[in-house]
């Protein structure tokens, strides 16, 4: 399954593919366990109930997935919902105690804009690895050079022992293929190199 984009994991999925699905859950089974933990504290075992149900209802509403919307952000957001649930009913049983105020906390931190954004992000540099792997090597060193090193044109070119011209050529074959990979991406492209360089 590794070597399946996204959007064909999805439609594999969608379309009620025991084995894809199988394939999916082993993958990412123990990266949601852990994103529930953060929030759970060191309730190991209701961690990993929510997230096998996180599971069950991504197969449970496999028809209603979307091949153009990020299946892991789906499967995040499903986990991020019933941990919120959990800690809310927690936060209002348990009022007025210690772990009643542990839950408020750690609901109001789950709650948060920053984790919504964390888990968009989560797609969206997977997405970006997968281009630059595609990318050829002295495309990827020439902007490397530019985007990590900050070096010039001019340097890169005296580097690597050809024209500027040629730097600017791989150049524009690295920002062309970005461009086209995250097109259904919203932020600027300046945003989208930015979080990719933070990752390298």
């Amino acid at each position: 399954m590794a070597t399946l984009p996204g959007r064909e994991i999805t439609e594999a999925i969608k379309a009620g593919s025991k084995d894809i699905f199988d394939s999916f859950y082993r993958v990412e089974f123990t990266n949601v366990l852990h994103f529930v933990k953060r929030y759970l504290g060191y309730d190991d075992a209701l961690a990993e109930d929510i997230a096998q149900e996180t599971f069950v209802s991504v197969w449970q509403t496999r028809d209603r997935l979307d091949p153009n919307y990020s299946i892991r952000t789906y499967l995040y957001t499903i986990a991020r919902n019933k941990t919120l649930n959990l800690l809310r009913d927690t936060a209002r049983a348990k009022a007025n105690t210690l772990a009643g105020q542990e839950a408020l906390a750690n609901l109001q931190a789950l709650a948060g804009e920053s984790v919504t954004d964390r888990i968009e992000t989560l797609e969206l540099q997977k997405m970006i690895d997968r281009i630059y792997l595609a990318l050829p090597e002295k495309v990827v060193k020439t902007f490397r050079m530019s985007r990590v090193e900050g070096l010039t044109y001019k340097e890169i070119a005296e580097k690597m022992n050809i024209s500027v011209k040629m730097v600017e050529y791989y150049i524009s074959i690295a920002l062309k293929n970005f461009r086209s990979g995250l097109a259904h991406y919203t932020n600027a492209l300046s945003l989208l190199l930015a979080i990719m360089l933070m990752g390298l």
